[in-house]
């Protein structure tokens, strides 16, 4: 199940984005096309976990949507990362790195299965950021 979020603006979010159409035309925006062109939203529905560690807890929650893509019969999972730091961080994809290997470790665990993650940060500070991937940073 989903952490309590004591952050006004990540209630907001969730409030809004847990509503199915505000998740589908979220994702229809935000995610790049070549992906969102793969994905079928009628499908889409909320899954009530979170891939966030507790070591991550202060830097991210989650709001974690399962579908299916299309054409074919494999799910996959689409989870939106809010950012709770008011700064831009350098070292966001380490933690994006982390927070996958929880997701596909909490997968294995449940069902000795995996299906693809596929994380959307959801950065609301003042400040400019861009994502930098690892090679990146090193």
């Amino acid at each position: 199940m989903a952490k309590e979020i004591n952050n006004p603006h990540d209630k907001f979010f969730k409030s809004f984005i847990y509503e199915k159409q505000n998740a589908i035309d979220f994702l229809k925006t935000f995610l790049p096309k070549n992906i969102s062109g793969t994905i079928d939203f009628d499908s889409l529905s909320i899954e009530n976990n979170s891939f966030v560690s507790e070591a991550l807890s202060e830097t991210f929650s989650d709001a974690i949507f399962k579908c299916k893509l299309k054409n074919t019969k494999e799910e996959v999972f689409i989870s939106i990362l809010i950012e709770h730091k008011s700064y831009p961080d350098k070292y966001v994809a380490i933690q994006l790195l982390n927070y996958l290997a929880n997701g596909y470790l909490a997968q294995l665990k449940e069902s000795n299965t995996l299906q693809l993650i596929i994380p959307l940060v959801y950065y609301h500070g003042k400040e400019d950021w861009q994502y930098k991937s690892i090679p990146q940073i090193i």
